[in-house]
């Protein structure tokens, strides 16, 4: 479950970074992502290389497993992050919702917000068109 639900508030399960982690993890010979560079690739909040991550030490700090239990939710760095890019301006209502249902049940309803309404195929950040069965997302 920590897999899927940063700290910050994203939803890994539909981040390219991660997909490609699982596909290298499950295909050892990772042929079909050669050209892909290594710093595309993330293995989740838990994992050593993401020790430094500001959101993950803060939270180490706090106690919490994440931001959406801190009591200083929303701080200064979590503002700045929802406007580094457009897939992070959602982590606000992400970390409420959290709080609310708990982490297991936002992963839960996540999985299926990021699945292609037609065939069920995973969808990520960004993507137009589901890859399985070209419907429109």
């Amino acid at each position: 479950m920590r897999r899927y639900a940063a700290y910050c508030g994203l939803y890994c399960g539909a981040c390219m970074g991660m997909i490609l982690t699982e596909r290298a993890e499950g295909d050892q010979t990772t042929g079909h992502l050669e050209d892909v560079d290594n710093d595309s690739f993330c293995p989740g909040c838990d994992s050593p290389g993401m020790a430094e991550c500001e959101f993950i030490q803060c939270n180490k700090e706090h106690g919490t497993e994440s931001c959406a239990f801190c009591p200083e939710l929303p701080c200064s760095k979590l503002i700045l992050f929802m406007d580094e890019y457009e897939h992070h301006k959602g982590v606000l209502d992400n970390l409420k919702r959290i709080k609310e249902i708990g982490m297991e049940n936002w992963v839960t309803e996540q999985k299926k917000y990021w699945s292609c309404h037609t065939c069920g195929s995973r969808t990520q950040w960004y993507q137009k068109v589901c890859t399985s069965c070209n419907t429109p997302l």
